[in-house]
């Protein structure tokens, strides 16, 4: 049986190998800073960056929306939790897929387009980032995620007056 005094030691060693086991862990990646996020961020995989659906509905019409298109977002500088930067979408393309009352669905070609640059803020709490507000073919966009050093991924919403489109987006840092 040991003693009370061996007992301490072994209480005091594993409550300093928990602090070691802890500081490594910050140092190795587990704490990240939100200034690495200041860079370019482009679509994980070109025509992907975005893909959402949505469905509008009115008195006489549903109409089933598709979205897919890529994102450029440039992070120029973080401070106090809120990151300034850029956001363009190219080839942004819209498939919609109409029903009226009473007749066939038909399906209408995508319309693609691009848009151009424009301003950005992004709250940032930990790892998480939340950026967009921007109004994009008639929707307000915002943007919910997390980072890493070389991804920003999360869900997106587009809200307008007609109704709303809901998805994913992934981003990758580029290297410069």
């Amino acid at each position: 049986m040991e003693n009370k005094s061996s007992q301490k030691y072994y209480i005091a060693g594993g409550i300093v190998l928990i602090i070691i086991i802890i500081a490594a862990v910050m140092l190795l990646g587990g704490s990240k800073s939100s200034k690495s996020l200041v860079g370019t961020w482009t679509s994980s995989v070109s025509g992907k960056g975005l893909e959402g659906a949505g469905t509008i509905t009115t008195a006489h019409t549903v109409t089933k929306l598709t979205a897919t298109g890529d994102v450029n977002l440039v992070i120029q500088e973080v401070e106090n939790g809120v990151a300034i930067g850029t956001i363009t979408y190219s080839n942004l393309c819209l498939t919609a897929a109409v029903s009226v009352s009473g007749r066939a669905a038909v399906t209408e070609p995508a319309k693609c387009v691009n848009v151009d640059s424009k301003s950005v803020q992004a709250q940032i709490t930990g790892n998480a980032i939340t950026f967009g507000g921007t109004t994009v073919l008639g929707g307000t966009v915002l943007f919910t995620g997390t980072y890493s050093n070389d991804t920003i991924s999360g869900t997106f919403k587009q809200t307008s007056s007609y109704g709303e489109v809901d998805g994913t987006f992934s981003l990758m840092r580029t290297k410069n």
